[in-house]
């Protein structure tokens, strides 16, 4: 079901290499496939692939509380319940952006519901977070996270045992 999802929220910095950013910045809302986590991607794969793309996204200073900037977006409708991801890139410095996780998977009700990104549970893939600010990095040179190996552990865990039970059944009879 389309569900309209906005952004919002004030007091979280925009950062890059150098500090706090002055200016404006535009933002984006990206979604890829559910199940396809962009941090063990390489940037031409995830750049290629996503799902959803709406630059309907804002970092602006807000003249009413000095030294705030207020994040924002007019919108993002969307019918897949794949988590939505907040991407830039600085116009001062290209190469530095910023790519965050901010929703888990949707809840598509059909109505409007607000992403606080004061509250959101954010996870970086490009750049960094913390509490009081998202901070780019620089595209050029970030590498994707390994794809954890599967464990094998359960399994010879498992096997010890049959063994164990299967000597005592031996030993027994």
């Amino acid at each position: 079901m389309d569900t309209n999802f906005t952004i919002t929220g004030m007091g979280l910095q925009l950062r890059d290499q150098y500090g706090n950013l002055a200016g404006n910045q535009s933002l984006a809302i990206l979604q890829w496939e559910v199940g396809y986590n962009p941090i063990y991607y390489p940037v031409s794969d995830w750049a290629s692939k996503p799902t959803l793309i709406s630059w309907t996204g804002w970092y602006v200073k807000d003249y009413q509380n000095v030294g705030q900037y207020v994040w924002g977006s007019n919108g993002t409708v969307t019918n897949s319940p794949a988590p939505l991801y907040l991407f830039t890139q600085l116009e001062e410095s290209p190469n530095q952006v910023g790519l965050w996780k901010i929703t888990g998977e949707l809840n598509l009700n059909g109505q409007g519901q607000i992403v606080d990104i004061l509250q959101a549970n954010i996870s970086p893939v490009v750049g960094s977070v913390s509490t009081t600010s998202l901070s780019t990095a620089d595209y050029t040179t970030w590498q994707p996270t390994a794809i954890p190996e599967p464990s094998y552990s359960v399994f010879a865990v498992a096997l010890f045992a049959v063994a164990v039970v299967a000597k005592k059944l031996k030993w027994h009879a």
